[in-house]
């Protein structure tokens, strides 16, 4: 999975990105293939 940092004076933040589950045309994917 993908992650974003993101710093803040002395810490960083880091925010967990999920795949989508679905295409813009209303395909739903397979797990395996957002892996």
């Amino acid at each position: 999975m993908a992650k974003r940092l993101i710093p803040n004076l002395n810490r960083v933040l880091v925010e967990k990105i999920l795949p989508p589950s679905k295409t813009n045309a209303g395909i739903l994917l397979p797990e395996k293939t957002t892996r």
